[in-house]
């Protein structure tokens, strides 16, 4: 059995079940927007890296945002993790928005950092995103066995 543990949350979750909680911190509040950094983790697909899983996850916002539009993306690092990074912009409800989208893979799993902050305020808030990338520790050595790595084929 499988156990969901999130700060004051202790879960014992069925056998079929799988843990797909995020992470969510929030900046405080600039022209009614708060700044904010999503993680979330996923399978990933056998043998994929860092950079494959980007590219799997392209289409599928390029069909959910509104005038999404790449502006750069390359390997990236930050503080002790190795990944892939998407910068890209797109419009929602409160405006546009700019977004930082760090992908790392470890332990068969796509661990995503995503950071977002309005568009006109993204030059400057940057420098956040990234330092809150690099202070990001992922604490996966205790998965040992391989019936604890999350893969999956197609």
């Amino acid at each position: 059995m499988a156990i969901l543990e999130h700060n004051f949350l202790t879960l014992p979750m069925p056998v079929d079940w799988e843990d797909a909680s995020q992470v969510i911190a929030l900046g405080p509040e600039e022209d009614g927007f708060r700044p904010n950094l999503v993680f979330s983790s996923e399978p990933v697909r056998r043998g994929e890296d860092s950079a494959a899983f980007a590219a799997r996850q392209l289409p599928q916002l390029r069909d959910a945002l509104d005038y999404y539009q790449v502006i750069y993306e390359a390997p990236a690092a930050y503080g002790p993790n190795q990944g892939y990074l998407r910068h890209h912009a797109f419009r929602m409800e409160q405006g546009e928005v700019g977004q930082l989208q760090f992908y790392v893979v470890l332990a068969g799993r796509a661990h995503t950092f995503t950071f977002t902050h309005l568009r006109e305020k993204f030059p400057e808030a940057l420098k956040m995103g990234e330092y809150l990338f690099a202070q990001a520790r992922l604490n996966v050595n205790d998965l040992k066995d391989p019936d604890q790595l999350d893969t999956f084929d197609f």
